[in-house]
């Protein structure tokens, strides 16, 4: 007999599917969630140690950034590659259009789930571009290989999600009062089921409807549109299930990986990241793939700067969770340099 569903979770799920506001749920979990202590937990990843110093309130001198790379690892972690990648964005794009991609850590029923809900945070609300969604939905084929393909299904993935949340907090505190802003947030699955597939994932007949509607609706976008692929990098140790401990000769191999792999993604090489990954079976379980592949197809020919690069360990030895602050300028100019640190 199958188990009678609990009332109350009904009831949250009911409440949250109905509401157009999707609640800031890390808020007072993983960050500050009174606005004042919030700031200064954000104002600190600038200022702290090997952040880029705070940001003046002057407005952007150039637009010629196209996206950037953010991590999704917590901020008392990654706080200072957060910093360097938004301070980029604020300076160098007067974009008012924010499309987010970012990992879904639950599974999905299909490869992508965009939201319509605007973003709670502590500091406002983010609003949703829902005619920029309009637009894409209506470009989407109703089909892909004889089954249909609902990109705005999935709703429930985003509840908990913290990978979309994170840069709406971060977006919210250094541009809200600055300018209009709105973002187009999308969820991408994992692409485990091409890495034995022997094909690309822009290959793939759902990617191509994807992007071919993202693309339609950005191009007519009367303003400017900004990328963000909130995206972590490498998992390992025995909580990712990995036999061994995190040493200082794990942690040079993991740093000399993912240097390849930001090398790759620097040079807007969606196909080279993805190989990169594929042919080592995710071994090291980079859980920004997905997000990542999808910005450098979405943004078209970009050149990346490495701007920070960071290793959370584990005070045990358990785990290392590493990410990268990454900004993207287009047209391409010049190699993709940068000290990982």
């Amino acid at each position: 007999m199958a188990t009678p569903p609990d009332p109350e979770l009904q009831h949250r799920i009911d409440r949250y599917l109905s509401d157009p506001v999707r609640p800031a749920f890390h808020a007072g979990r993983t960050y500050e969630d009174e606005p004042a202590a919030l700031r200064d937990q954000l104002t600190d990843c600038f200022t702290h140690n090997g952040g880029p110093g705070p940001i003046d309130g002057s407005t952007p001198t150039h637009g010629d950034l196209r996206g950037i790379i953010s991590p999704h690892i917590d901020f008392a972690r990654g706080g200072t590659a957060y910093a360097w990648a938004y301070r980029e964005l604020v300076r160098r794009t007067d974009a008012d259009l924010f499309v987010v991609f970012g990992t879904s850590h639950e599974p999905m029923s299909e490869l992508f789930s965009v939201s319509r809900k605007d973003f709670q945070t502590p500091l406002g609300i983010v609003p949703t571009d829902r005619e920029f969604i309009d637009r894409m939905a209506s470009h989407w084929a109703s089909s892909v290989a004889g089954r249909l393909i609902d990109p705005l299904g999935n709703e429930m993935a985003h509840w908990t999600e913290h990978s979309i949340e994170f840069q709406a907090v971060f977006l919210q505190h250094l541009l809200a009062e600055k300018r209009p802003l709105r973002i187009v947030p999308i969820l991408v699955a994992s692409l485990s089921e091409f890495y034995t597939g022997g094909k690309l994932p822009d290959e793939s007949l759902e990617v191509q409807a994807f992007l071919a509607g993202l693309r339609h609706a950005a191009s007519g976008h009367s303003g400017n549109v900004c990328y963000i692929a909130g995206a972590d990098l490498g998992h390992i140790g025995r909580e990712f299930g990995d036999p061994w401990p995190v040493d200082d000769r794990r942690l040079a191999q993991q740093t000399a990986d993912d240097r390849t792999l930001l090398e790759l993604a620097c040079d807007g090489d969606s196909s080279g990241v993805f190989r990169h990954v594929a042919d080592q079976a995710d071994r090291r379980r980079i859980c920004g793939l997905a997000p990542i592949y999808m910005m450098l197809q979405a943004m078209g020919p970009t050149r990346g700067k490495l701007l920070d690069y960071g290793q959370a360990v584990a005070p045990d030895g358990s785990a290392c969770v590493s990410f990268a602050g990454v900004a993207y300028s287009a047209p391409p100019k010049r190699p993709c340099r940068g000290n990982l640190h």
